[in-house]
């Protein structure tokens, strides 16, 4: 089975061809890109997709995909995982601690603290509506 799927991404398309011979992993490899960019900490929808490369000791390197919350009180993360057999997933989403050296997923009260910070407004916020210099590249 072949699937194209085709994700607007700010003011871009992404478009993905998924091709593989059983169907339920076609579909499950397309169903990844088809998730809304919601954040489901603080409930906006201001959200980009960013990636970073980092290298490792024995020359080789790792590609990460990631969606960014743009809600300044929030700024969570959802990194694209990757199944050892093929396809891929979102992880949930998590608020960097920097110092602490860790993530760590926010808790229900606090993801209600941010929600109520955020004015009703900013919450249903489309992300074509992302300023270019919100953009990290």
């Amino acid at each position: 089975m072949q699937i194209k799927v085709k994700k607007q991404l700010g003011k871009a398309i992404l478009e993905i061809d998924i091709e593989e011979r059983n169907d339920k992993e076609a579909i499950a490899k397309a169903l990844v890109f088809t998730q809304p960019d919601y954040c489901s900490l603080c409930k906006g929808n201001n959200v980009i997709w960013i990636q970073n490369k980092a290298n490792t000791e024995d020359g080789g390197s790792y590609v990460y995909i990631k969606r960014k919350c743009l809600n300044p009180k929030c700024l969570a993360e959802s990194t694209l995982g990757e199944y050892k057999s093929g396809g891929y997933f979102w992880k949930p989403w998590e608020i960097y601690q920097p110092k602490g050296g860790s993530k760590r997923q926010i808790d229900k009260e606090m993801s209600n603290d941010i929600q109520d910070e955020i004015p009703p407004t900013d919450r249903n916020k489309e992300a074509d509506d992302v300023k270019i210099e919100d953009i990290p590249f």
